[in-house]
């Protein structure tokens, strides 16, 4: 039995039925936590500059009168960077050179949270009342961001996002990336499985009049 084997029966609706961003008591504004979405950026800007020091768990619509901000991403390049950082970090990425490997991949899809849709952290939000999302696949999603929370939060400096992708400087992150992207668009079955899994995702940028990137 391979080592991803035990991995088919991961249950993440189950497990994770719960959200989580950062605040604080005297805001509007809620900053959710959506992982592979410029999430260390995020954290550092409102939890290390703006002091949402306080971390909410939440079921969404416990909340109200408040308003959501999030970063969206391309939903297949995001599913890919999550999958590689859970085999980069849990096994080796070497494991790819076995062609039964993608096929329990793409059997279980979902993994941990960084393979979690980004639907999944928006459930029972409403995008045009009290959501405002910024996309990383925009040119200027670093000024946008800057500007909105200097705007409508607070007007102090910010730190620009990393104009590298950090996976830049993780080769073997990097590596396993492509691979899996290459195997991906070559393999029918592999990408209807994948396309099934993140119908939620395409519907939500579908909604937000979004681009799809990487189309399958």
């Amino acid at each position: 039995m391979h080592l991803l084997s035990n991995k088919i029966e991961f249950e993440p609706y189950k497990m994770w039925h719960i959200y989580y961003g950062y605040t604080r008591p005297d805001t509007d504004f809620v900053y959710i936590h959506i992982p592979k979405n410029a999430s260390t950026w995020g954290i550092n800007i409102f939890k290390n500059h703006l002091n949402f020091d306080q971390t909410v768990e939440w079921s969404i619509k416990e909340i109200k009168d408040k308003k959501f901000i999030c970063f969206l991403r391309d939903p297949v390049s995001r599913w890919l960077s999550g999958i590689s950082e859970y085999l980069t970090q849990n096994h080796n990425s070497t494991l790819l050179d076995e062609k039964q490997v993608f096929d329990l991949i793409f059997d279980a899809v979902v993994f941990d949270p960084h393979t979690f849709p980004q639907s999944f952290y928006l459930q029972d939000l409403k995008p045009s009342v009290n959501l405002h999302f910024f996309s990383m696949d925009d040119v200027n999603f670093n000024m946008n961001v800057i500007t909105y929370v200097q705007k409508n939060i607070k007007n102090i400096e910010i730190p620009n996002f990393p104009k590298s992708n950090v996976m830049s400087s993780q080769t073997g992150r990097q590596q396993c990336y492509m691979i899996i992207k290459k195997t991906l668009m070559g393999n029918k079955k592999y990408k209807q499985k994948l396309s099934e899994y993140l119908k939620s995702d395409f519907k939500l940028f579908e909604q937000l009049n979004l681009p799809v990137i990487i189309k399958l």
